[in-house]
């Protein structure tokens, strides 16, 4: 098989494992493909977007509308047409858009990679339409940790077989390990996720707020943007810490931010499969997260990183504390960390993508 006509459909590219996969996938296959993302909304000027641009890769704005904008469907079949592609590449609700096309062009290899708990990925009308995407015309879903694979089996009542797994990956070595861990007391914590409900970002500054009645001298920085900001800072302000939290906003290099730190904090309500927590663990930080979606593939309570039920915020603060009070057991972890990390490599991802688009069994 040749060169292949590669398409990735999404609504957007903000910031988030989706966006991140789709990007670095991209940048990784078009020097030997040709790759094209379209995106459903009109161009935000994201850094990925940028970074894209910065290689030269084609992006595509639909301009849709907010809801469900049947223009959008007539626009993203045209646009399929005029590209004729060997595949079609589809994340989270942008899927539903291009059934129609799959519908009539059976032969564009169909991929979908669900970054979500099936049940709570897709509306439930929009789940029946993706069931006969999956059994009737062909389409893979691909889950990116095994509880997703289950879910998928669960909700949609296929094989195992039918549902391969591949984890999301990042560039090992642009996340390559920081120099040395700091030697003073003071402490750093971290958050790198977008500020929403879903990350639940409320329930660390609770945890914080105990954190500090111990360690007075720690601090706090999120790394990302949302709508959930202003009440966060709030929040902060409520429990008069607003000094101690910084709010980065958006940063193109998360590495930076990274290696200033000393803790990496997940507190999600869901996730399927962090690469904020990955690239902490290349970098070499101990990592504290809620036991949520496919986190425990990748952090095992007590070895790498600490898992606390979703929802706990004084087992959040204990965990944190306990790294903070012990020097030793933060190297120990970090050390672990930098070798597990080693296994999701971006560019071996590509390679199982790759495979697939190929119809290759992996």
């Amino acid at each position: 098989m040749g060169r292949l006509k590669i398409v990735h459909i999404i609504q957007l590219l903000g910031t988030g494992g989706a966006e991140k996969l789709i990007t670095d996938l991209a940048i990784r296959v078009n020097p030997r493909h040709d790759v094209r993302i379209i995106c459903l909304y009109p161009s935000r000027d994201y850094p990925y977007e940028k970074l894209l641009r910065e290689h030269q890769i084609e992006m595509i704005f639909l301009n849709k509308k907010l809801g469900f904008d049947i223009k959008t469907f007539m626009e993203l079949w045209k646009t399929l047409s005029e590209i004729k592609p060997d595949v079609v590449h589809t994340h989270l609700h942008a899927a539903i858009y291009a059934l129609p096309w799959f519908m009539f062009h059976r032969k564009s290899r169909s991929i979908h990679t669900v970054h979500n708990m099936a049940s709570m990925e897709l509306g439930k009308a929009h789940r029946i339409l993706q069931g006969l995407a999956y059994r009737h015309l062909n389409t893979v879903p691909v889950a990116i940790s095994h509880i997703i694979q289950q879910g998928i089996i669960k909700e949609y009542g296929l094989a195992p077989e039918k549902v391969p797994i591949i984890y999301n990956g990042i560039d090992i070595e642009k996340f390559s390990p920081k120099e040395q861990m700091k030697t003073q007391a003071s402490c750093t914590l971290i958050n790198v996720a977008s500020l929403s409900k879903r990350k639940n970002q409320a329930l660390l500054i609770e945890a914080f707020n105990l954190v500090l009645k111990q360690k007075s001298d720690a601090k706090l920085v999120f790394v990302g943007e949302g709508e959930e900001k202003s009440s966060l800072q709030s929040l902060a302000e409520k429990y008069k810490i607003s000094d101690k939290v910084e709010f980065a906003g958006i940063s193109s290099e998360v590495r930076k931010w990274l290696s200033k730190a000393d803790i990496f904090v997940l507190c999600s309500l869901f996730e399927g499969l962090p690469l904020s927590v990955i690239e902490a663990m290349a970098v070499g930080l101990p990592v504290v997260v809620t036991e949520v979606g496919g986190v425990p593939d990748i952090v095992e309570d007590g070895v790498n990183g600490f898992l606390v039920p979703s929802g706990d915020a004084e087992g959040l603060s204990g965990a944190i504390l306990k790294l903070i009070e012990d020097k030793g057991l933060q190297c120990q972890m970090a050390q672990n960390n930098m070798e597990k990390a080693k296994a999701f490599d971006m560019d071996y991802v590509t390679g199982q993508y790759m495979k697939l688009y190929k119809y290759e069994v992996i």
